[in-house]
């Protein structure tokens, strides 16, 4: 199995280059060699995978689909405020689902006290109630 940090760090550099195909292919690998969840640095990594899933997805408008993605990275690392500010925004708004956006909204306060998007997201959730 290749080293994980050596797969991610490719994934990203491929992500920067505009070359999606080559990065789903890295993230495709990362995803299910890291499964198991056994180290830290595997639950970031199968985090930011299944994040970089949820994005293609959303690409698609295939909101349900992103909304899985979503929950399996904060499966992975619940402690990403980021995901759950996306997974707010960007799945449970645009369907509607308020009460469950003001909830992720405000945990990702919650986990980062200074994120200045988890709080416009809370003022944008409280805005669109």
């Amino acid at each position: 199995m290749p080293d994980i940090t050596d797969l991610i760090e490719q994934a990203r550099k491929s992500v920067e280059a505009g070359q999606p195909a080559t990065a789903e292919v890295f993230y495709q690998i990362i995803g299910r060699d890291t499964k198991l969840l056994k180290s830290g640095v595997e639950r970031v990594a199968h985090g930011e995978a299944c994040v970089f899933f949820a994005v293609l997805a959303l690409k698609k408008n295939r909101l349900g689909e992103a909304g899985d993605w979503y929950r399996e990275a904060l499966d992975a690392d619940p402690a990403c405020a980021e995901y759950r500010i996306d997974m707010a925004m960007r799945v449970y708004l645009p369907i509607g689902m308020l009460d469950s956006a003001r909830i992720e909204a405000k945990r990702a306060a919650q986990l980062e006290p200074g994120n200045v998007r988890a709080w416009r997201a809370i003022a944008g959730i409280e805005h669109e109630a």
